[in-house]
């Protein structure tokens, strides 16, 4: 069985004069929505100890937030640098780079790209708010398989909801 978490970075600062997109930082806004995610997540049991990011500071800092819950250092974060702005082959070769090892992984990046990956592989017709998480199990034991199976929606995380 393999377990894909699926993250869209928290709330990040909207675009500002002199900062990158690639730049920009989250809010503290961000930061407590992907802590409630991270605490509903201790609360159904789920250790989080893989997660690649997109290099966007947003996305880092969401990944970031989700480690220090999950008591993981900064350097246990795999940054892929085709996550940012990433379509759906993106996300392909990012899976097939997973080690086999490795049955749950948490992979932060943005929309709509992530959302859109969501619902190639699951159906899933709502896109991911920020802070938002979908977790999907296949039935498989290798990464490669993973456009053989169809997944299993665990279930789909709004930080409103969490409120």
């Amino acid at each position: 069985m393999k377990t894909l978490y699926l993250m869209r970075h928290a709330k990040a600062s909207h675009y500002l004069q002199g900062i990158a997109d690639i730049h920009r930082p989250l809010l503290d806004e961000g930061v407590s929505a992907t802590r409630l995610v991270a605490d509903h997540l201790k609360g159904l049991k789920i250790n989080i100890r893989h997660i690649v990011s997109s290099p966007a500071l947003r996305a880092t800092g969401t990944a970031e937030a989700i480690a220090q819950s999950f008591s993981l250092a900064k350097d246990d974060i795999q940054v892929y640098h085709d996550l940012y702005k990433a379509d759906i082959p993106a996300f392909e070769d990012c899976i097939y780079s997973l080690p086999d090892e490795w049955d749950h992984v948490l992979i932060v990046s943005h929309n709509p790209g992530i959302s859109q990956f969501a619902a190639d592989l699951a159906g899933i017709s709502d896109d991911l708010p920020t802070a938002g998480l979908i977790s999907l199990t296949f039935t498989m034991d290798k990464w490669i398989n993973l456009f053989g199976v169809r997944p299993v929606v665990d279930f789909f995380l709004q930080p409103k909801d969490l409120k």
